[in-house]
């Protein structure tokens, strides 16, 4: 195996470890025509309940996600790695089919991540010619295994609809960090800035993951801020009352005394209340 497909090795790696050895095992077996086959039998189920969807919208990221992988051949000369891409999309396709709002905004976000893929074909000969550009071409086709990783977060859990709300606002600001950088990686792309040296491409990348990482750090304090703040709020609602701290501050705030007598002194005191002879008097 050429020596380029080892970072892409080692990038997989990652991506089975954080998603689970199950799933990476599932996601292996995967191919573009089971995506395909998905496709045609929800779109079968949806018009059956009236609920059509356009899943059509995915088919330029599918055919862009064809071309990355043309050209990651021809640089690592192996077609192991699209599995691992088309093993995701399978998956959220199926979770999302069941929640038609996260359907729709799973295919936006699909449609968002082809225009900063479309057209890496034309690039196959000037990525075959200049082996220094492998880790440009590396970290375009690890954006999407990293959203997929995010997506995961949100459909890969037992009842994830009852909390799709709030995890999908996670999701977002997430995707966002992503999708800035793909668009920053297609910005070069188009540029003359390809043809530049190796240390200037080395610059350009170093750039991209600063602003990557910086952006990333943002949302995830957002997220854990969010997080900290619900969790007082729920942690609020279900304490127990303090019934003690309670009896003593309506203990302390009474007044004993002379001139303010309790209300039991108050109604022995009372010439209404006296006992005489047997009876109360009234």
């Amino acid at each position: 195996m050429p020596p380029q497909s080892e970072s892409f090795k080692r990038a997989l790696a990652r991506f089975e470890r954080d998603v689970g050895p199950r799933r990476a095992q599932e996601f292996s077996k995967c191919s573009l025509h089971d995506v395909h086959w998905l496709m045609k039998e929800i779109q079968a189920e949806q018009e059956r309940k009236g609920e059509m969807r356009h899943l059509k919208r995915l088919e330029p990221f599918l055919e862009a996600m064809k071309e990355l992988g043309k050209v990651i051949e021809v640089f690592t000369n192996t077609t192991m790695f699209l599995c691992y891409v088309w093993g995701p999309i399978k998956f959220l396709l199926g979770a999302a089919s069941t929640h038609l709002q996260s359907l729709d905004r799973l295919l936006d976000m699909y449609c968002d991540i082809e225009e900063n893929l479309a057209g890496l074909v034309h690039y196959e000969a000037t990525f075959e010619r200049n082996t220094y550009l492998g880790p440009v071409l590396e970290d375009y086709y690890l954006d999407v295994p990293n959203f997929h990783k995010e997506a995961l977060v949100v459909f890969d859990r037992p009842k994830w609809k009852m909390l799709v709300d709030v995890a999908w606002k996670r999701f977002e600001s997430k995707f966002a960090v992503i999708l800035q950088a793909l668009t920053r990686r297609k910005e070069i792309l188009n540029s003359e800035k390809l043809s530049a040296s190796l240390n200037q491409i080395i610059k350009l990348r170093a750039e991209i993951r600063e602003v990557y990482t910086s952006q990333k750090q943002v949302a995830d304090k957002q997220e854990e801020e969010t997080h900290e703040e619900r969790k007082r709020v729920i942690m609020g609602r279900l304490s127990i009352p303090d019934y003690e701290s309670d009896y003593r501050f309506f203990i302390e705030g009474r007044d004993y005394s002379d001139d303010k007598p309790g209300t039991s002194v108050m109604l022995l005191e009372n010439v209404s209340f006296i006992y005489t002879e047997g009876q109360v008097e009234v």
